[in-house]
């Protein structure tokens, strides 16, 4: 890979291509805050993992 190609599931969230690709219809902002997230462990427990689903659901179901 050379130094300009970013890797969005190997490379850190923080990468600053990473914040920033190619605008394909995906919220890369909320992609990379929720791999902070669980990187850091603030996800990792049922009733965190419950809230968050019920979020990502609303906010899909809103879209439409």
């Amino acid at each position: 890979m050379s130094d300009t190609t970013v890797n969005r599931f190997t490379d850190p969230p923080d990468h600053p291509a990473a914040c920033s690709p190619p605008s394909d219809g995906i919220r890369w902002e909320l992609v990379n805050r929720m791999r902070r997230m669980i990187a850091d462990g603030q996800l990792d427990t049922p009733e965190r993992w419950a809230l968050t689903e019920e979020m990502v659901f609303r906010a899909m179901t809103e879209r439409r």
